[in-house]
């Protein structure tokens, strides 16, 4: 697939992200049919694609170098580093939008965690096929199956939405990546778990937002393997 189709496609699913994101921010972590309207309808996710294109393909500017140059990570060039660093800034950024809304309304809509999804099975299609990323879906459905049988058992105490968000984390990165980074993850919910006890703003039975620290782990991961 043409790298420059892949960030138009980047731009359209981020947008869509954000849009959502707001939907779910104004109806208690939600995201229904009404909510999945409404943000289709925005005109700025179009817009933002419309530019790119009218930028790159009309004015001859070297939009490429611009987006991608801004990611901290590679270059412009189609299956290599670029392409990684587009992926790096879809999950970073995609955690960013999820732990807003977790941090509001303490849920992470699967509409978000599914776009999250599409979007990084269609990067890695420009440098692997459908049957080389097996694998990586494989140990998404095993997080899956794992982490699901371990939130029915603790009743509650972890949410069926991290379960999900990190199976789909599993899928992106790996079982490794995602293990590490699950590990990264519980060292500042730890952290801060103590100082909230301490300060007795929660109970020992008190659930917190998981999606905000993921994304810390998240950054500490990037940053540690770049």
């Amino acid at each position: 697939m043409k790298f420059e189709y892949l960030i138009s496609a980047e731009i359209l699913l981020f947008m869509l992200k954000i849009s959502l994101a707001r939907e779910a921010l104004k109806n208690e972590g939600v995201i229904g049919t009404a909510q999945w309207k409404r943000a289709l309808s925005c005109w700025w996710i179009y817009g933002a694609a419309l530019v790119y294109i009218f930028l790159d393909q009309i004015c001859g500017l070297c939009m490429n170098d611009v987006v991608i140059g801004g990611l901290f990570i590679g270059k412009s060039n189609a299956g290599g580093v670029g392409m990684a660093g587009i992926r790096t800034f879809d999950l970073l950024g995609t955690l960013l939008i999820i732990s807003m809304v977790d941090l509001k309304h303490r849920r992470i809509p699967d509409a978000l965690s599914v776009c999250l999804l599409l979007s990084q099975i269609l990067f890695r299609m420009e440098d692997q096929t459908l049957g080389a990323s097996m694998p990586m879906l494989a140990s998404g459905i095993l997080v899956l199956l794992f982490l699901g049988s371990a939130a029915w058992g603790l009743k509650g105490k972890l949410g069926m939405g991290d379960v999900k968000l990190i199976a789909v984390l599993a899928v992106t990165l790996g079982i490794r990546n995602s293990m590490a980074l699950l590990f990264c993850s519980l060292i500042p919910a730890f952290l801060v778990s103590v100082v909230l006890l301490a300060a007795k703003r929660v109970r020992l039975d008190s659930q917190l937002p998981f999606a905000p620290f993921l994304t810390v782990g998240a950054f500490a991961l990037v940053i540690f393997i770049t």
